[in-house]
């Protein structure tokens, strides 16, 4: 991996979305409750996953599908709002052309609305396909 905080996150550990940001150098790290986060100073979009939503914590169209299909490939839905025709898409398709960076941290399931608990970092990755699926 190749950004500059790898010496603060360790893969595989457990952090909370601030101390995540944080070693990120986002000041803004108030401003953020869940999904994409957007680092213009690191060139770099963190994802902020969680695998097992229940109807009473998310609407239809947050019902995302997120999962890992193996050890080294894993399946993230984008956004209701974001097409991979969109300009946002277009960004995380061809990310790693554009410099761009994509690092995910994925939590297994919400514990309250505004705090993410134990999100595991999983670093860098590339993202090989995006597609949208209607909600």
């Amino acid at each position: 991996m190749d950004i500059e905080v790898d010496h603060l996150l360790e893969v595989h550990c457990t952090y909370t979305a601030r101390q995540i940001l944080t070693a990120f150098d986002d000041e803004k790290v108030m401003s953020f409750r869940e999904g994409v986060k957007w680092l213009p100073a690191k060139n770099t979009d963190v994802f902020f996953i969680t695998l097992n939503k229940s109807d009473k914590d998310y609407s239809p169209t947050t019902m995302y599908n997120d999962y890992f299909i193996n050890e080294i490939l894993f399946h993230w839905q984008p956004q209701s709002t974001t097409s991979d025709n969109s300009p946002t898409g277009q960004c995380y398709i061809h990310h790693k052309e554009r410099g761009s960076k994509v690092v995910i941290c994925v939590r297994n399931s919400r514990i309250t609305q505004l705090v993410w608990h134990r999100t595991r970092y999983w670093g860098s990755v590339i993202l090989s396909s995006m597609r949208g699926v209607d909600r």
